[in-house]
């Protein structure tokens, strides 16, 4: 047994062992390692900036407690119904303008982010607000919102409907 085992491993041919890779090859691997690693960083950066729904809602309602708000917190909730990824958290910051549509800045930042707003259930809400204010600047994006084929059929009559009202 000692013997075959000797000659087979003497006489047999060694397996063919792979070419080493060229070194644009290494390069280019190892500049893909790293635009992953660095990619890995950005995503666990973004997840641990982001809160969660509830805790950007508890900000809103504290502002909602506040029945007089600064410059900044009505600053701050405009841009929240603006930009904010959640529906309900741009409801919310809807709500709490309500007891400051008085000032001019609240009925103009609710006026650009129902031009740029996306959800029924938020545009609907918008509609609402700038209509019983009787907001006659609001009258060209009721007009477009009015006339788009591609805006849910409910936006389109409650824009019509505040037209009328204005």
């Amino acid at each position: 047994m000692l013997a075959g085992v000797f000659i087979g491993a003497r006489f047999l041919p060694t397996p063919p062992t792979a070419p080493a890779p060229a070194d644009s090859t290494q390069r280019e691997l190892a500049e893909l390692r790293t635009k992953v690693d660095s990619m890995g960083q950005v995503v666990a950066y973004s997840l641990m900036r982001q809160e969660p729904d509830n805790a950007r809602l508890r900000q809103v309602a504290s502002m909602l407690k506040n029945g007089n708000a600064s410059s900044r917190q009505l600053a701050e909730l405009v841009s929240t119904l603006a930009f904010d990824p959640s529906t309900n958290v741009r409801l919310s910051a809807l709500e709490a303008l309500y007891a400051h549509a008085d000032r001019q800045s609240v009925r103009e930042g609710v006026l650009v982010s129902l031009q740029r707003e996306r959800s029924p259930l938020v545009q609907l809400a918008m509609i609402d607000f700038l209509a019983s204010l009787r907001e006659t600047q609001a009258a060209p994006a009721f007009e477009a919102l009015s006339r788009d084929a591609k805006t849910d059929k409910a936006v389109r009559e409650a824009a019509r409907a505040a037209l009328a009202q204005l």
